[in-house]
């Protein structure tokens, strides 16, 4: 007598998969959520090529993307937990989004507006004069006006001077 394979686990089986298999599957879903947004300035034009740090709040891990050509970022496949998003673009001031909570599968909206930024630089050069430990004459050198200014307090004081030995001459006599 001959055996014959059963097919029947092997219809039971399939039987079973197809019927819950693919719904057992699709229904168990992901656990990682989303952070998405657009960047736009102060007009509300799109910025292309801004970078965003995408910073897990809670392992300090550092995730860094780029906007695309419409302004648009996003940031996939990222665990449940507390992020905040900092953006940044060459002339722009940084944005930063605090507080971003994703939970499950979450796809979260944070949208920047960034403003131009102002830069300030000062410069400040200055020369370091000689000192003579040797010699105790001030000098300075004055411009004309100075100088005239000077020639007219010289000249005041001399008259004052002169004006004062005369009239002790006078009052010796």
């Amino acid at each position: 007598m001959t055996t014959r394979p059963s097919f029947l686990p092997l219809l039971l089986a399939l039987t079973v998969w197809l019927g819950v298999g693919p719904r057992g599957l699709f229904a168990q879903g992901t656990d990682l959520g989303t952070i998405r947004g657009t960047v736009t300035d102060s007009s509300g034009s799109t910025i292309a090529n801004a970078q965003v740090q995408i910073t897990d709040q809670g392992t300090l891990a550092v995730y860094p993307y780029k906007t695309n050509a419409h302004g648009v970022y996003e940031a996939p496949a990222l665990s449940a937990g507390r992020y905040k998003a900092t953006i940044t673009a060459p002339g722009f001031s940084t944005s930063v989004i605090d507080g971003i909570v994703l939970t499950g599968s979450d796809v979260v909206s944070a949208d920047a507006r960034l403003h131009p930024s102002v830069t300030v630089s000062v410069q400040v050069t200055a020369e370091v004069g000689s000192i003579d430990t040797e010699n105790s004459t001030l000098s300075e050198t004055l411009s004309p006006k100075r100088s005239s200014t000077c020639h007219a307090t010289a000249a005041t004081s001399i008259n004052f001077y002169t004006s004062t030995q005369t009239s002790r001459r006078a009052t010796n006599l």
